[in-house]
């Protein structure tokens, strides 16, 4: 089994930008109030990038719902019995979709590595 992580979400992690000074996370001299917040972040890539740096919040809605298509048809998650074949062609929403693309692609990882999937 692998092991899901959330390294961001880390106690020790989060202590670190959690222990700076509110003024250092921002700097008023960005030039949008969404890079403005992400002054830590913009601080880290060359000056030279920041006329490329989003200028607002981007939201992936479609990309993600195009992308969780690929959920619908997962056969290895069906075979090995994990999903219900029913259940699953009828399910529509984004996130479950995107988990279940996930597990599939990681049951043809395994397979490619000659690993035994089995039902039970």
């Amino acid at each position: 089994m692998v092991a899901e992580a959330s390294p961001f979400l880390h106690e020790t992690f989060l202590a670190a930008p959690l222990a700076l000074p509110l003024g250092d996370r921002y700097h008023p001299g960005l030039p949008t109030p969404y890079l403005r917040c992400k002054a830590q972040v913009v601080r880290l890539l060359p000056a030279a990038a920041l006329p490329l740096l989003p200028q607002r919040k981007q939201y992936f809605k479609t990309a993600l719902a195009n992308a969780s298509t690929s959920g619908c048809r997962a056969p290895r998650c069906v075979e090995a019995g994990l999903l219900d074949g029913q259940a699953l062609a009828v399910e529509s929403d984004p996130a479950v979709l995107l988990v279940v693309a996930a597990l599939e692609r990681w049951l043809t990882g395994a397979e490619q590595k000659a690993a035994a999937i089995t039902s039970g």
